[in-house]
């Protein structure tokens, strides 16, 4: 959480390489995605590195609203399903969504996924939501900006991994 995203210009133009320094500082959801991206092309592996980020954007989004399983405050499977659901959920087919589900039994719990968000530090729960919050502001701009660029490329490819 201490890498930020920069606010964007006006023109919603993203430098590539203050991006890449940013994502880079994310932390390893992507693993999942690991040996199934199809290697095609940087258009085909920027189209996968936003679906992974709108993924951790609806995840922290969802977490930051303070969104719980009433069953389970401590556990956060249902902020991951729901970030999923939303996000490459639609990309994936039968056998990686079963992955997926097999996968979630061994997300961390809320407090241990929070205190690695903010490196092991002593923070409260809410200071910790607060620094979400604020990095989600640039975060969630990006993503966005990028989203309506392939949009108006119309770049977005629908095939199933």
């Amino acid at each position: 959480m201490d890498q930020r995203f920069v606010p964007l210009p006006y023109t919603n133009e993203i430098d590539t390489k203050t991006f890449l320094e940013s994502v880079s500082h994310l932390p390893p959801f992507f693993r999942t995605y690991g040996s199934e991206w199809p290697k095609v092309g940087a258009t085909l592996a920027l189209m996968w590195l936003i679906r992974g980020l709108r993924f951790i954007w609806i995840l922290l989004q969802n977490l930051a609203d303070g969104e719980r399983d009433e069953d389970n405050p401590n556990l956060i499977r249902i902020n991951i399903t729901k970030a999923y659901d939303q996000a490459p959920k639609r990309y994936h087919g039968w056998i990686v969504q079963k992955v997926f589900k097999a996968a979630l039994f061994a997300a961390p719990c809320r407090s241990d996924f929070l205190k690695a968000l903010i490196k092991d530090q002593e923070v409260a729960e809410e200071d910790c939501l607060a620094k979400i919050r604020q990095f989600l502001i640039n975060f969630t701009a990006t993503v966005d900006a990028i989203y309506e660029m392939y949009s108006a490329m119309n770049a977005e490819l629908d095939y199933l991994v």
